[in-house]
């Protein structure tokens, strides 16, 4: 998996929607969010346990379209 770092972003994860569809994640929500530029864009969340560092947390993912 390739990843990115943004230091702009405030949520937990983004991954692309094709990614979460193969790993067969709930959708939480539906929310809009402000980007970078100043626009709104509606976005779908999704429910994912991860293990970070030895420990599993629950994280809210967020759909990216490529």
């Amino acid at each position: 998996m390739q990843a990115w770092i943004d230091t702009a972003f405030n949520g937990e994860l983004v991954l692309d929607a094709t990614l979460i569809a193969e790993l067969g994640l709930p959708i939480s929500a539906t929310i809009v969010a402000t980007l970078a530029d100043g626009s709104a864009a509606v976005l779908e969340t999704y429910t994912c346990q991860i293990d970070w560092f030895g420990e599993t947390r629950q994280v809210e993912v967020i759909a990216n379209a490529g």
